[in-house]
This record gives structure tokens, C-alpha cells and sequence, in this order.
């Protein structure tokens, strides 16, 4: 299962309908071919891309459109309007009929599907599914009904008209109908909701469930730990301790007192802060001491905030290269170097990405670079006082005014502003206003 592309509207900063793509666009399939998925269909190959960066100044919506993407999963998992926070979550900021759109593009196999839903209260929810651009059904907000499922299939028509208009079609029919007349479609819409995984990289947190995953898959804990030793952590790799042993360990006091941890054995494990705690002691680095021996230390007294983020982003990446997932990953390089940063991005394009697709937010200019990405993969989200979109660098062709080749300096154009403005401030006012007071 592949993203083909994702559409939002009247949601947050999206007031028009925006379109946010996975396919691949650019003409020069030979640049960077190994960042695309190839599928064969009809003798045709299909190209999608295995990833995709988003660029834009603080606010303008990069963040927005992953969120997106999770609310629409959410609702699909609710089934209903029940949990939307309208307040939070409606267009405010431009003109729009008011009604929220959501609609993902994706394929299984040789398959095509495009799933959408709209709403603008919790009254009632429209809702579409195509096959191969044949419409299999759709319930619109007043609870009107087409689609080739209405007489194709028995009862089902007769379901719609008794299903409240607050209530999701397909969701209701996986939780309470048998399968339409042998068909999965349904099925595969929410197995591919449930390749979708979301990561907030601006949060400081121990992923003590996923690296016990890690710990008991000697795989992925060997690429973890390979990928530990061949960046510059100064790790030999990460490993867990029993609670036993944990009880036992004299760890460094005088640092745990530093910490605030003093007394923590003593107290109520049932103690959430606690329990939390003790796990993240288990959590132990490998490193080397001065005589050439290995020593673990605890990862939250001796690791930096950046390492422990790198190595739980990594985790996450790993996973879902293995299990081909779609990792959305908001603020991708909050809190890297560079070049750790690159690594990530090169092991996502890799031949090791069989099936995966990952979408990152990012500020760091200097992933923007032609030896990383293609043009199709570069997006940036421009917001002005009338609209927000979402503008690709394949949208600048070469031989234009703009002349952005595959080979140009993707770097230099966006800094010089020749692709899109940038955020920009008169912080002389500022010091002028300092001064005066």
C-alpha cells in the first residue's frame, strides 16, 4: 500500500482545498531513481516516492497538514464526528464555504483508491469511496446516495437508509456488517489507515516500549545498533536492564540526587512518575571506559537530548522501513546535527525502503540538496493573508523563468528567495521601540 496523495480543506490554516503529493512528477526518472517505489500495473510501471520534505516559516501550516492526515485516521477509527474539536480544529483565518475536507489517494496492489469524507458540524458527515475511479458508493451531507454498490449489493442501500448521518459508512460496516458480497474494499481502507504513524519530534520522551521491541527482535536491534556505530555518538550501542538488576545497581548517586530522583526505589510503584522513571533507568548505553571496557550507564543521566531523540527517531524509522509503514515525522531535525539528520534521510531513500513511505517537516536548509532529495519530493507550504498552499519544486520547471533543474542548487535558490519568500521581520522597529521606552 502506497500514498498517492492527500487533500485537506477548511481545516485550521487550509481554507481552499489543497493537494499535498506522493507521486512521482519530475521527467528525469533517472535522477535519484532509488528514492522511488515501482509498482507494474497493466504493463504500466507507477512510480511513487519513498519520501517527502515540507518547508515553510514557523505557523504557516507544515505541522497542520500532518495533523491532518492523523485527524482524518481518528475519525475513521471513531466513526463518527464524536471527538472532532470543532473549535480547534475549524478554518478560521480564510474565506471557505465552512466545511471541512478530507480525502486520501492511495493504491493496494494493482488497486486504486480514493476515500473521502466532508463535514461542517457533527450533525452529519459525507462520505465517498472509489475504485478505479469507479464510485463504489457516497452519502453526501443531506444523506443522498449513489454508487454502484446501491444496486450491486443487497441490503446495503437499505443499511445506508437506516445508518444515522453522523456515522461513518465504512467503519460501521467493518464493525457491525459481514462482508459486501466477498468484497475487502472496505478492509483495505482501514488496513491502510493503520500503516499510519505519527511522530511529534519536538517532544523529549523515552520509548521504553519500543526499544524493548527492539531488545527482543535481534534484527532491528542489530541495525539499531550498527546505525549507533557508524554515526558519531560515541555509543557502542543501547541495551536494557532487568527491574532486578536495576534494585541492585548502585547507579551514581550523588547524579541521582542531582536528578531529583533521590529515594525513588522507596516509593508507591503504582506512582505513574515512577513507574515512568524506573523504566527509563532500565533504558542503559554502551560505552567505552578508559581501560577499552564496555560499560552500560543509565541513557537519561549520561545521554544528551539529542541522542536519546536520534536513537527513538531511529527506532521509529527503522520500523516502519521493516513493516512498511507511512511515518509521518513533524520537526524532523529538532534537536540533530546535520549530518545526523542526513544519514536518516539517506537510509530512508536506500534500497532498504522496500515499501515505505515517510513525510518529514523540516527548517534544516541543508537537507535541501540534490545528492537527497528529488525536485517532486520538495514542498513548501507558503501562507499569505488570503490563503495557505502547498507549492512543489517540480511546480518550477526548467527552461523557465524560474529554470530549476534537478541539477540546480536547491539551497541557494530557496535562501536567495528564488523559489519562495521567506518569513521576514524589521527587528530594527523592535530596537527602536526598546530604546525609546
Amino acid at each position: 500500500m502506497r500514498m498517492n496523495s492527500f487533500k485537506v480543506g477548511g481545516f485550521k490554516v487550509f481554507g481552499d482545498v489543497i493537494e499535498f503529493n506522493m507521486r512521482a512528477g519530475t521527467r528525469n526518472t533517472t535522477h535519484l531513481k532509488e528514492n522511488l517505489l515501482e509498482r507494474k500495473v497493466n504493463n504500466l510501471i507507477v512510480k511513487n516516492l519513498k519520501s517527502a520534505i515540507i518547508y515553510g516559516g514557523n505557523n504557516t501550516g507544515k505541522s497542520s497538514l500532518l495533523q491532518a492526515i492523523m485527524v482524518m485516521k481518528r475519525i475513521f477509527q471513531v466513526g463518527s464526528l464524536d471527538t472532532f474539536p470543532f473549535d480547534e480544529y475549524k478554518n478560521f483565518s480564510f474565506n471557505n464555504n465552512e466545511i471541512v475536507k478530507f480525502e486520501i489517494d492511495f493504491n493496494c496492489s494493482k488497486d486504486n483508491y480514493v476515500y473521502g469524507m466532508e463535514f461542517k458540524d457533527e450533525k452529519a458527515v459525507g462520505e465517498y469511496l472509489f475504485l478505479n475511479e469507479e464510485l463504489l458508493f457516497s452519502r453526501d451531507l443531506n444523506g443522498n446516495l449513489e454508487g454502484d454498490y446501491l444496486d450491486r449489493v443487497e441490503g446495503f442501500k437499505s443499511s445506508l437508509n437506516n445508518l444515522s448521518l453522523n456515522k461513518l459508512v465504512v467503519p460501521y460496516f467493518l464493525k457491525y456488517q459481514k462482508e459486501i458480497n466477498g468484497d475487502n474494499h472496505f478492509k483495505i481502507v482501514k488496513d491502510f489507515f493503520n500503516k499510519i504513524i505519527f511522530i511529534d519530534n519536538r517532544r523529549n520522551e523515552y520509548n521504553f516500549d519500543l526499544l524493548m521491541e527492539f531488545i527482543n527482535n535481534k534484527h532491528k536491534l542489530n541495525v539499531l545498533n550498527e546505525l549507533i556505530k557508524t554515526t558519531e555518538l560515541y555509543l557502542e550501542g543501547r541495551t536494557v536492564i532487568l527491574e532486578d538488576d536495576l534494585l541492585k545497581d548502585e547507579l551514581d548517586e550523588e547524579m541521582i540526587k542531582a536528578k531529583g530522583f533521590k529515594e525513588f526505589r522507596n516509593k508507591d510503584d503504582t506512582n505513574d512518575e515512577i513507574k515512568h522513571l524506573k523504566e527509563a533507568l532500565k533504558i542503559r548505553s554502551l560505552y567505552y571506559t578508559k581501560d577499552g571496557k564496555i560499560a552500560n550507564k543509565p541513557s537519561i543521566l549520561f545521554d544528551s537530548v539529542g541522542t536519546n531523540k536520534f536513537l527513538n527517531l531511529s527506532m521509529a524509522i527503522i520500523n516502519a522501513l521493516i513493516d512498511e509503514k507511512i511515518l509521518l515525522i513533524d520537526e524532523f531535525d529538532s534537536s540533530f546535527h546535520h549530518k545526523l539528520t542526513r544519514t536518516l534521510v539517506i537510509l530512508i531513500n536506500s534500497k532498504a525502503n522496500k515499501n515505505s513511505q515517510f513525510i518529514l517537516t523540516s527548517y534544516d536548509v541543508s537537507l535541501l540538496s540534490n545528492q537527497l532529495f528529488r525536485k517532486d519530493q520538495v514542498n513548501f507550504i507558503i501562507r499569505t493573508n488570503t490563503k495557505a498552499e502547498v507549492v512543489s519544486l517540480d511546480d518550477f520547471k526548467a527552461n523557465s523563468e524560474s529554470d530549476i533543474r534537478n541539477t540546480s542548487n536547491f539551497k541557494k535558490l530557496y535562501l536567495e528567495e528564488k523559489i519562495v519568500p521567506l518569513p521576514n521581520t524589521n527587528i530594527y522597529e523592535v530596537i527602536k521601540e526598546i530604546i525609546k521606552g
